[in-house]
């Protein structure tokens, strides 16, 4: 029976052996007594996904430490890392932070479209900006380019901000305008400086004076 008003479910692919440890996991934490704030159902299942090392939080690797028998008594050998992750205590925030779990592969490509993303806008904008004819040209591809931002800030913000932190996308889509803004003005202020040399040729070609002919 549902009493905690879950609505959804979680898949989370394992392996036969890591279904086999936590088999003998729960069953061992099953012969413990209950306790409401440590010992529950919901802090059985992590803790049985954690000794199969499936985090259920933000992991973290501890060193562990197994006693061995010593000329000079019993010592504890490292005996590598170990995963620690933090126990949920109520059912509902468990399963809020199994489902929010690492994910390394759909990390990965969530920073692989985050960073491909920028690098074709900026690319977009810093060829198009050159060759784009003046000034319809040049105002279709802004137009374009802002747009292709549009949309970038709202895929990061529906789909990425699960999986990424809300503050880095901000950061990166605050460079990408600041560069979106740097090419424009960067370009007008090209444009200037090509009218201005421009200017001066004029007008040094009209004020040549030829040897043997009056201005």
């Amino acid at each position: 029976m549902n009493h905690f008003g879950f609505s959804e479910g979680y898949q989370i692919s394992t392996t036969p052996e890591q279904d086999e440890t936590m088999r003998n996991s729960f069953s061992k934490i099953a012969k413990t007594e209950y306790n409401l704030f440590n010992n529950n159902c919901a802090t059985a299942v992590q803790k049985a996904m954690v000794e199969a090392g499936i985090p259920v939080s933000q992991p973290t690797m501890v060193p562990s430490y197994i006693p061995m028998a010593t000329p000079f008594g019993i010592v504890d050998v490292f005996n590598g890392y170990k995963m620690k992750c933090d126990i949920q205590m109520r059912p509902s925030s468990a399963f809020q932070s199994i489902i929010k779990r690492p994910n390394y592969l759909r990390e990965l490509l969530s920073y692989l479209y985050i960073f491909t993303g920028f690098l074709c806008i900026i690319y977009f904008i810093s060829y198009n900006i050159r060759i784009a004819i003046k000034p319809l040209g040049w105002a279709i591809m802004l137009f374009i380019a802002v747009l292709c931002f549009i949309a970038y800030v709202t895929i990061n913000h529906i789909l990425i901000r699960r999986i990424i932190s809300n503050r880095f996308l901000i950061v990166i889509e605050a460079l990408l305008f600041s560069a979106m803004l740097t090419l424009v003005i960067s370009d007008v202020r090209y444009e200037d400086y090509q009218h201005q040399k421009y200017l001066q040729r004029t007008m040094s070609k009209t004020i040549t004076i030829t040897p043997g002919h009056e201005l």
